[in-house]
């Protein structure tokens, strides 16, 4: 069944140059948006002519090339500055010259730290309230609502994007290094977000132009959004899930899909891809595959239930359980091993493309803070805790994203 055929044109998107966000953007409809794409008509949010409403924001194309030169492409797809980890397409390249290969951490209470070596330190500590600890009084404060709730972060066109509110309208926000945040939509409480053939989504809102404008997301009828993720296969599609049903982006709307993986997923789990293959993982363990953009899907389970977001590491998915790894090459077969030690539990985990290095933090109720552990490993299976003088122990993590961010007083260039 196709829900809601609006012209979004999610399909047919084209690499657009990224500019750079104004603080608080206002939700627009872009009359641009709709020339580019060759139609007449307007999302939601805008005008029956094609012309964007008097206050939307005006995009700076002066800085829009500044940004592109340092921001490298904004393509989304199998760029390894994306959480698939594959390798840029033929004629992209790498990053821009003078970038920094880092991770960036979101956790609760707008916390954000980054890593600029390899994961072996994170610094750039920083939260709306370093003070506040989470469900200590007969377990409140609830930081897993409100405004400041971590959900999910993207990365692309040379911008970290980490989205904060949940039952709450909360910023959306971006940075060029990981340390300096800007926001660039509020209020926002969409959960989840990714990045794709330029575009930044999410299940209310998406930004073609790295979110100097935004515009209302055509509803897909899908209830509580649960996760988000981007399919590069067949010119790309957007996949979006809730506890009314899972919808995949078709070029003119969406169209509902059965993945066989249900809406019960860890917060910001997102999805990962193959060249050839994009998969979703479950809470439950049940891995779905397409290999044809979302139209079709096939299902099969890991071995265990998953604590942890996927990830691809160029040769094979990996996903974590309790003591447990598993990996797959293609999405179908699944192999497990345990890990060392015996008792991890994860659920934001990083690969970075350039050295091979997952990184991850520990996931265990209460256990943020004093008790917070930061581990890195080389194969994914061995897990090594860094010391405790090399990250400050404070909110839970809740995603990790792997990019390449502009230098800063914390990770200085090289």
């Amino acid at each position: 069944m196709t829900i809601d055929r609006l012209p979004l044109s999610l399909l047919s998107l084209l690499p657009l140059v990224g500019c750079s966000a104004s603080r608080g953007g206002a939700v627009s409809g872009d009359g641009d948006r709709d020339r580019r794409f060759g139609d007449a008509a307007t999302d939601a949010a805008g005008l029956a002519d094609g012309r964007a409403p008097a206050d939307a924001p005006t995009p700076d194309t002066a800085r829009a090339r500044d940004d592109a030169a340092a921001g490298g492409v904004i393509d989304g797809a199998g760029d390894p500055r994306d959480r698939d980890g594959t390798a840029p397409p033929a004629g992209e390249g790498g990053p821009a010259a003078g970038m920094i290969p880092m991770f960036v951490a979101q956790g609760s209470v707008e916390r954000t730290t980054i890593s600029c070596d390899d994961g072996m330190t994170w610094v750039g500590n920083q939260s709306a309230d370093d003070s506040l600890r989470c469900y200590s009084n007969n377990n409140l404060p609830d930081c897993d609502h409100g405004e400041t709730a971590g959900r999910g972060l993207a990365y692309g066109g040379g911008w970290f994007f980490a989205s904060f509110g949940w039952g709450a309208g909360g910023p959306l926000k971006r940075s060029r290094d990981g340390v300096v945040w800007e926001t660039a939509l509020t209020p926002n409480q969409q959960g989840t977000i990714a990045f794709g053939n330029g575009r930044l989504f999410g299940s209310d809102h998406y930004t073609d132009d790295l979110g100097v404008t935004w515009h209302n997301t055509p509803g897909a009828a899908a209830g509580v959004t649960r996760n988000v993720g981007f399919i590069p296969q067949a010119g790309g599609h957007f996949v979006l899930v809730g506890d009314n049903g899972t919808f995949v982006s078709d070029g003119s709307g969406f169209t509902r899909v059965t993945t066989g993986c249900g809406a019960a997923f860890t917060l910001g789990s997102g999805a990962v891809a193959s060249a050839s293959t994009t998969i979703l993982v479950n809470s439950d363990g049940v891995a779905c595959r397409t290999t044809d953009g979302g139209t079709t899907w096939k299902s099969t389970s890991v071995g265990g239930a998953i604590l942890s977001h996927p990830i691809w590491d160029g040769s094979a998915f990996r996903v974590w359980g309790r003591g447990k790894m598993y990996r797959s090459a293609d999405g179908a077969a699944w192999t497990a091993t345990n890990t060392t030690p015996s008792t991890l539990q994860i659920e934001s985990v990083a690969y970075s493309p350039d050295t091979g290095t997952f990184v991850a933090v520990r996931d265990e109720w209460l256990e943020w803070y004093a008790a917070q552990i930061f581990y890195r490993s080389l194969d994914g299976i061995i897990w090594t805790a860094i010391p405790k003088a090399n990250f400050v122990g404070s909110h839970r993590i809740v995603d990790i994203e792997f990019g390449y961010g502009a230098p800063s007083a914390a990770c200085p260039a090289r």
